[in-house]
Formats: C-alpha cells, structure tokens, sequence
C-alpha cells in the first residue's frame, strides 16, 4: 500500500480521532498513532488497521498494570482505598484496604469497580 493509499485510508477510518506520530514505511512496519481522545500512543502495523480494529487503552482489551489499578483505586476513592496486591486480571481476589479504619478485605476488580465496597 502506497503512503497516499494508507493516509486516505487511516483518515477514513479514524474520523480525526487519531493522529499518526511517525512515518509511514510500509504496511508491516508499526506505526505510532495518538488517540486524542484517551491522549495514549499505542503501535500499530498499517495492514491491521480496519473497522473492527481495538485499540489497547480505551477499548479495555489491553492488560493494565498493577500501579495502574492502584491509582485507579485511589482515583476513584478519592484515596479512601487502597489496593494491596499485584493486579493479574480482573476477576481474581485480591487484598483492599480502607484507609478510614484500616479494615482489609479481599474482592473482585470487577466488583469494586461496579461500587461495591467494605461493610464494616
């Protein structure tokens, strides 16, 4: 595929949400696209960009990392919680603690993530 013939076609895809942050070789060498919308740089090869393609950070296909979790927790707990173990997946056990009375209890990422939380 010829530079023009990618640039049409990541346009068309794209709609503008995505912007390409290195130059274009050839359809198997990766390419860095910026998602304004997530504001992540992810790599890419030319030929897997289609319809159906997911992109790692905000279509949650991508495994996050433990000091992700961690301040995704304190995030959304305005640090009322904290997590105390190594994030694996999203459906293990894993230790929390509430930083108010010091109460540790183990959940699901899933479950906490819906809103449930300690009752003490």
């Amino acid at each position: 595929m010829e530079k023009e013939e990618f640039l049409e076609k990541f346009n068309n895809l794209t709609k503008g949400l995505y912007t390409i942050q290195s130059e274009y070789i050839d359809e198997n060498t990766e390419i860095k696209i910026y998602h304004k919308t997530c504001t992540k740089t992810f790599k890419i090869k030319p030929k897997d960009l289609n319809n159906k393609t997911k992109y790692p950070y905000c279509s949650h296909n991508r495994k996050i990392t433990t000091v992700e979790y961690k301040e995704r927790v304190k995030r959304l707990t305005n640090g009322e919680y904290e997590f105390l173990d190594e994030y694996k997946n999203n459906c293990t056990k894993y230790k929390y603690k509430h930083n108010t009375c010091g109460h540790i209890f183990e959940m699901v990422p899933r479950n906490f993530n819906k809103g449930e939380k300690v009752h003490v």
